[in-house]
């Protein structure tokens, strides 16, 4: 079956003889998956996903760059290798700028009175 003058890939092709039938790509719903368009379109930014108010300042007080690799690491979950091919950095570059914004992080916490004990 052509549709403007292109086959139709295998899973778009009916099943059976009727074109009016069920193709496999409409078998491939699961409609009891957990996973929602608003989950995938979610934003890169680690700042969309803190709802804690004292970490969310914590990660407002970063530098852009030490921001971008925290995101790249915990919301892409992304190793520091990857982001250093990224982000054109070596992989120590990156590692120092991680640990940097944990630092920060955890100082900025701790100040705050959020902590007890030394985080790092």
């Amino acid at each position: 079956m052509t549709v403007t003058g292109r086959q139709l890939l295998t899973i778009d092709q009916p099943i059976g003889n009727d074109t009016s039938s069920t193709s496999f790509n409409t078998m491939l719903v699961d409609e009891s998956t957990e996973i929602q368009v608003e989950d995938i379109l979610r934003s890169d930014n680690i700042e969309d996903h803190i709802t804690n108010p004292v970490l969310y300042e914590a990660v407002q007080s970063l530098t852009e760059k030490q921001k971008e690799v925290i995101s790249l690491a915990y919301v892409k979950g992304l190793k520091d290798t990857e982001i250093g091919v990224l982000l054109n950095k070596s992989q120590q570059a990156v590692s120092k700028i991680h640990k940097a914004a944990l630092r920060r992080i955890c100082k900025y916490i701790e100040e705050k009175g959020g902590l007890k004990d030394d985080c790092m």
